[in-house]
Formats: structure tokens, C-alpha cells, sequence
């Protein structure tokens, strides 16, 4: 793991990064750069996987200066539990897929009593997704969250994007928010949300939205759910 964050390192030209997460707490085998398959066609998983071992290096390479803080990404509270209950250093962060349609309100007062903090990735959805499935023969309906009426109705309120509403009904929440975006004029509109806030009627209404539809479910890895550690329900 040392080696691996000093090449990042390296590729970022930094000396350090601000956060360093266990992206899943599953783990998956690699066979030169690619996941390897068993006879049918489904990844291998990797039933090492030892969460209190890994998260111990984790806080070495904080020890080392080469990350500021460390935190979890698509943990459950039981496996936040079982790091919380065997580390020095505590958990900074979460990151969850976190939107009007997937709110998991429990997960997140969890982290608020336990003192860490949650950033919403997928915030807008991840139309990404829906590629990645489709590459390994996956066929899901991903909703359009910039097309539900509530929102677009909010947007044209404040003369605002249904994206910019999203973003701004996380925050008001109280969470971050990571959207993803290759679009110059996107990635500007999604740093013009702080000019505005949503009434506490408006962010009631948007959290009543929530069907737990989870669209990051990591179905392109075919098999993944197999593994003991796979944090979602199945």
C-alpha cells in the first residue's frame, strides 16, 4: 500500500494528499491489470480480505505524512463498526452514493454520532453506470434525477439547473458532495450552488423522494455480490 499511494504521489507530482479511502470493502483478484474470471465467467474474490489489517496500514501511510487524513468508501455500519471498534485513528470520512433517490438517513446518522463525515458521490446519478453494465451484459432502467418533476419545478423557481438543485439540497443537508463531470460549462455550474438555499419546506419534499433505488450497485463486477464483505443488501 506504501508503494502504491507513493506512485500516485508520483503521477500528482504532490508530496501528499488531503484524503486516502478503502474505496469497497470487497476485495478482487488481478491478473496482469485486468480482474481475473473463474470457468463461468465471474470475477474471483478475494476471501482474505481483512479490514482491521488494512485500515493498520492505512494509518501508517497517515503516520508517514503522505496522506493528511484516511476514510471509508461503500462501507456498512457493521463493517464502520468493526474499523471503529480496532483502530487508533478514527475514520474522517465516508463516501456513499447519496442522492434523492438512495438517502440512507440511518447510515448517515450513524456517521453524525460518530463523528465522521459523509460526501455523497453519484449526486446527480451516474449515467457512467449505465455503460459499465451494459459492457458485461447488465440491463438496468437508471432513473434521470434531473428529470424529476419536483426538481425541475424547484430549478425553474430559483432559475437554476435541476443539477445545481441536487447539489444544493446535499449541502443543505449538511453533507458534501463529489459530482463527477468532463464538461467545462458542467463543472462551472456545479460550483454555482452557493448563492442560493433551499427553504426547509423545499428540502422536505426533495427527502421525500426516496425510494432506496441504489444505481452504483457494482453489478459490472459480475459476481462481486458473492463476496462475504459485499455491503449492500442483495
Amino acid at each position: 500500500m506504501e508503494s502504491t499511494i507513493k506512485n500516485s504521489l508520483a503521477d500528482l507530482q504532490l508530496d501528499y494528499v488531503d484524503l486516502y479511502l478503502i474505496h469497497v470493502p470487497f476485495g478482487l483478484f488481478l491478473e496482469n491489470d485486468f480482474f481475473k474470471r473463474d470457468a463461468d465467467g465471474l470475477l474471483e474474490i478475494d476471501l482474505s480480505t481483512d479490514h482491521i489489517a488494512i485500515w493498520k496500514k492505512m494509518e501508517h501511510l497517515l503516520a508517514l505524512g503522505l496522506t493528511k487524513s484516511i476514510g471509508l468508501s461503500n462501507f456498512n455500519q457493521k463493517q464502520i463498526e468493526r474499523v471503529l471498534n480496532n483502530c487508533t485513528v478514527r475514520p474522517a470520512n465516508l463516501q456513499i452514493e447519496h442522492h434523492i433517490y438512495l438517502q440512507q438517513p440511518d447510515l448517515i446518522k450513524f456517521c453524525e454520532n460518530e463523528g465522521i463525515k459523509v460526501t455523497a458521490y453519484a449526486p446527480l446519478g451516474s449515467r457512467g453506470v449505465a455503460d459499465l453494465n451494459k459492457k458485461v451484459g447488465v440491463e438496468r432502467d437508471l432513473p434521470d434525477l434531473m428529470d424529476v418533476p419536483l426538481v425541475k419545478q424547484i430549478a425553474k423557481n430559483y432559475n437554476k439547473t435541476p443539477a445545481q438543485i441536487l447539489l444544493r439540497w446535499i449541502l443543505d443537508c449538511g453533507l458534501a458532495a463529489i459530482p463527477k463531470s468532463t464538461n467545462p460549462g458542467r463543472l462551472r455550474e456545479n460550483f454555482n450552488v452557493f448563492d442560493f438555499t433551499l427553504t426547509d419546506e423545499e428540502i422536505k419534499k426533495l427527502k421525500s423522494l426516496d425510494v432506496n433505488i441504489r444505481i452504483c450497485d457494482f453489478k459490472f463486477f459480475p459476481g462481486v455480490e458473492r463476496h462475504p464483505e459485499f455491503p449492500f443488501d442483495v
